[in-house]
């Protein structure tokens, strides 16, 4: 299989240094603060108290994938235990794309990433469908 996602870091674009201002508690939020305005952020939650979680971010003419576990308390989810750590490593750990085509693509094709949900992928899909060219 082919590597469609590129080494590239979001961190790159955003400015960490604002995030002592970040007063939420929500990782889409923390998210926001320190990408660019012109960044757009698009989420899917899937389960109640603990689950599974989407980010695909349009950002520095990439489009980025990250997917994550969450939980219900700082035990067992590392953004509740330490908010402005896990932004930091997400942030270095979303996967990059030059196009949504190969994200499309990717998600065909990959088998690297365990998807509890299956489901998760097809929305995904629907996210890119409704977003993306």
């Amino acid at each position: 299989m082919n590597n469609y996602y590129i080494k590239n870091d979001l961190i790159d674009y955003a400015d960490m240094n604002g995030f002592h201002n970040y007063t939420g508690h929500k990782r889409d939020d923390a998210i926001r603060h320190v990408l660019p305005d012109s960044a757009t952020l698009f989420s899917e939650y899937r389960g109640s108290y603990q689950g599974e979680l989407v980010l695909l971010i349009e950002c520095g003419g990439y489009v980025w994938l990250h997917f994550d576990y969450f939980g219900s308390c700082s035990h067992c989810d590392p953004f509740l235990d330490n908010e402005k750590s896990w932004t930091e490593k997400m942030l270095r750990e979303a996967y990059c794309f030059e196009n949504s085509d190969d994200l499309r693509t990717y998600l065909d094709e990959s088998d690297d990433i365990r998807w509890s949900f299956e489901a998760l992928k097809d929305d995904i899909r629907e996210m890119l469908d409704e977003n993306f060219e």
